[in-house]
């Protein structure tokens, strides 16, 4: 490939322009050939030119034996003479002359002559200085930006001989390794080691790098919002300048797409904003396109999201007061201990932050559980709920009896009492002197007996020696002194020798309702259930009734339907005569007398027929009240029907009203453990958690399901739960409220 089309080919790559700013820059300084290959390497080329070496006078590559001299040299001994005595002669320690006579230590006098052949050395090399011997290379592995690359090493030997180890990177040791590893940019510099005839000293190649990039980006300025004002929104950090340089200060590979990290290095992204929530100390990375990473602090002080905390909490503790002031104090510090932003103005709540006021202190007249709560000026709140239970704001617990307690048509006396009880069970502060009204409290009194002769409702007011009051309905509704009803009524069963009249009696009684066993036909001798009479002969008859108070009613009837055993009635002599009475009973229950002279009874007797005597019968008015089976049935189911709506409701009261606790088991699944009374206090529900409960569960984790009605009624309102150590824990109503 031509230098032309090899130029052709560089500027075809995706970043020709710049490999060719560096080519031409390189070839400014370097005499060189330069070439970019396809994979953006770029290959830089220089050639070896033949050198004389030697010369005429000494032994060189380029100069040849051109002749050869043959000279004399006269050359005396350097030797030292020693003595010997056997032979009586001297030697020389050098050439070994032998003198006589002891000489001893005396210099050899004998000279050697040598023939000394001397060669001399012309130029015959048959090369001149711009004759090319080889080419040495240096390969750059790429012209994109990266942390690190290579320089390759080759060369063409040619005429020339090179060393075992021919490349001397950087003036250092010669090395067998073509292969250089660069990780900075710089000058680096390639020498050949070769013979004395090949010019490497002037065939060194230099190579400017300027694509490796270890140098990280950096944050030069940033901006905070708010800068040092309190919030407890969190601080917004914005980077306002970010630059990739090299030491130089020339441009490095740039900023990555993502370039910054606000979680040390977990995720990475565009946004040069971030807000944080947390105060302290905080580290932005950034980064460029080869990962190169630094670090920028900052930190502040100025984000306040934790609440006030209580210091104290105080009030009279003294059993049974009739009130108390509950005085508060509080701080707003930081996690650490340092200054928060500050108590608000109107700082304290007493009613779980429905109302604010600036007064730490509250009258508390009633026994409550207080949802005391503090805020600061950025609105932080925390709260805590104080059970009060030391006033005694309870009225009196009412007892009473009656004697008798049963139906009676006597008076009854009311025996009545109280107690000054604490919701709690505990005693109170005790009954006021004259402690109960009759009156809605225009009189007192203290008398534990009353007297009634008739049914009344009373109102029963009672009060304790700090006039807490309780109201009590009293119903005195068993005094009956009405007498019962009743009437007989006959009906014939059969005729003929067997002939039975069925005497029914019809009775009831408007107040304390018949006697279960409230008939009797033996005046009074005995009573029973049994509210007819077979019998079998004439005469009069009677049924006495009781109702449950005791009253008693009772009338007769004559039954004269049977035959008479004689035509004629026996004649009684007037002498023997006396009035026949006839008892009946009005119906004020009082036995009237009629008297009549038998003389005017006693007739002739004439025989009538069995038909003529029940129609004789049917036309006597006797008394009978009937009282209709079919409304009695009618009657009876309403009264069903309305029990079992009673019941409904009242299965539905409890459904409603009341909350399943479940408690997570060890495997993790659900238990039901019971259901809790819902109660109503002021502006929320609450349940009371019983020690039972607790001890029940192996874990803290809750869950409080009320009912589908209530849930549909109050979703969303606040609902508390009231631990036996004290803890509150409020919750929003929906359908399953866990915790724990």
């Amino acid at each position: 490939m031509s230098i032309f089309k090899r130029f052709q080919s560089i500027f075809l790559q995706k970043k020709s322009l710049f490999i060719l700013m560096i080519i031409c820059c390189q070839s400014l300084m370097f005499p060189m050939i330069c070439y970019a290959e396809e994979n953006n390497a770029v290959v830089f080329k220089k050639s070896i030119y033949h050198v004389h070496t030697g010369s005429d006078g000494s032994y060189g590559g380029c100069h040849t034996s051109e002749r050869i001299e043959i000279e004399t040299d006269e050359d005396p001994c350097t030797g030292t003479l020693y003595y010997n005595a056997s032979t009586g002669k001297s030697g020389c320690s050098v050439c070994g002359a032998a003198y006589s006579g002891d000489k001893s230590g005396s210099k050899c006098t004998k000279k050697t002559y040598d023939e000394v052949k001397r060669t001399y050395y012309d130029l015959g090399c048959g090369k001149s200085e711009s004759t090319q011997v080889g080419s040495l290379s240096v390969t750059q592995s790429t012209t994109e930006w990266v942390k690190s690359l290579t320089l390759t090493g080759s060369y063409e030997a040619g005429s020339m001989k090179v060393a075992a180890k021919p490349y001397i990177w950087n003036g250092k040791s010669a090395t067998d390794n073509a292969v250089y590893e660069v990780n900075a940019c710089g000058t680096y510099t390639l020498r050949l080691n070769a013979d004395a005839n090949a010019n490497t000293a002037n065939a060194v190649i230099q190579v400017k790098i300027t694509n490796v990039d270890v140098t990280a980006p950096v944050i030069r300025s940033h901006t905070l919002t708010p800068d040092g004002d309190w919030t407890k929104e969190g601080v917004l950090f914005t980077v306002t300048d970010a630059v990739d340089l090299q030491p130089d200060g020339s441009e490095g590979c740039g900023l990555h797409d993502t370039p910054y990290s606000y979680d040390n290095g977990e995720t990475w992204t565009e946004e040069a904003t971030h807000l944080f929530t947390e105060n302290g100390s905080h580290s932005i990375l950034v980064r460029d396109r080869l990962e190169n990473v630094s670090s920028y602090d900052i930190s502040f002080q100025n984000i306040d999201v934790t609440p006030p905390t209580l210091q104290t909490l105080e009030y009279d503790h003294t059993k049974n007061i009739r009130s108390t002031v509950l005085t508060i104090t509080a701080e707003d510090l930081q996690p650490d201990g340092s200054e928060g932003c500050g108590l608000h103005e109107m700082p304290y709540s007493f009613d779980g932050g429905k109302t604010w006021t600036s007064e730490n202190t509250y009258t508390v007249t009633k026994n409550d559980t207080l949802c005391i709560a503090v805020r600061d000026k950025l609105g932080n709140a925390m709260s805590v709920e104080e059970a009060i239970t030391n006033i005694d704001c309870t009225g009196p617990r009412v007892t009473y009896k009656m004697k008798p307690k049963t139906w009676t048509n006597q008076d009854v006396t009311l025996y009545l009492s109280a107690k000054d009880i604490n919701e709690d069970g505990s005693d109170g502060i005790g009954l006021a002197d004259t402690w109960y009204s009759l009156d809605g409290g225009k009189s007192w009194s203290n008398k534990p007996e009353l007297i009634f002769e008739k049914n009344t409702r009373l109102t029963l007011i009672a009060r304790d020696r700090h006039d807490n009051r309780t109201t009590t309905e009293i119903k005195i509704k068993h005094i009956d002194r009405e007498l019962p009803w009743v009437s007989l009524k006959m009906e014939i069963l059969s005729e003929g020798a067997d002939m039975k009249v069925k005497l029914q009696a019809y009775a009831g009684d408007d107040e304390s309702g018949l006697h279960e066993n409230g008939y009797s036909w033996d005046k009074g001798a005995s009573y029973s259930d049994k509210s007819y009479l077979i019998v079998e002969e004439n005469g009069t008859y009677q049924v006495t009734v009781r109702d449950k108070a005791g009253n008693i009613r009772y009338t007769q009837i004559e039954v004269d339907v049977f035959p008479a055993l004689f035509p004629m009635l026996p004649l009684t002599p007037e002498s023997e005569t006396e009035p026949v009475v006839e008892e009946s009973v009005a119906e004020t229950g009082e036995i009237q007398t009629e008297e009549y002279d038998t003389e005017e009874c006693v007739t002739e007797v004439t025989a009538v027929t069995m038909e003529e005597r029940i129609q004789q019968r049917e036309e006597i008015p006797v008394q009978v009240m009937e009282k209709d089976s079919l409304w009695e049935k009618l009657i009876f189911f309403l009264l069903l029907s309305l029990l079992l709506l009673l019941l409904l409701l009242l299965l539905l009261l409890i459904c409603s009203r009341t909350i399943a606790v479940y408690v997570e088991k060890a495997n993790g699944k659900m238990q039901y453990i019971g259901r809790l009374w819902i109660s109503k206090k002021d502006d929320h529900y609450q349940v009371k958690i019983p020690v039972s409960f607790i001890e029940k569960s192996m874990t803290t984790h809750f869950s409080f399901r009320p009912s589908v009605f209530f849930v549909d009624s109050h979703k969303g309102e606040e609902m508390h739960f009231l631990f036996p150590e004290g803890e509150c824990i409020t919750l929003t109503i929906e359908r399953n409220m866990e915790m724990g």
